[in-house]
């Protein structure tokens, strides 16, 4: 089920994991991420592809912290809303 999700998020973004560097979907209003299928299995190509992509989509850096936030931690926290970033 899809959470109520603060105005201005895109409907999907790429991002990477920390841990291993896997290029990564986050989608609006879902917990979690998903594989992408275009990871390169290099970190630093990853985070290179994960920034192009997200200019492609018209993502902006607030806005995939702002998903990535939601993703882990619930699309109600402060952290979700890309406003809380501009300041």
């Amino acid at each position: 089920m899809k959470e109520k999700c603060a105005p201005g998020l895109p409907e999907m973004c790429f991002s990477t994991l920390l841990t291993t560097g896997d290029l990564i979907c986050i989608k609006r209003g879902e917990v979690g991420y998903y594989p992408s299928e275009w990871d390169t299995g290099d970190k630093e190509k990853n985070v290179e592809l994960a920034d192009q992509l997200n200019e492609q989509l018209g993502v902006n850096m607030w806005q995939r912290q702002a998903m990535e936030v939601g993703s882990m931690c619930g699309w109600d926290v402060p952290g979700a809303d890309p406003s809380q970033y501009i300041r």
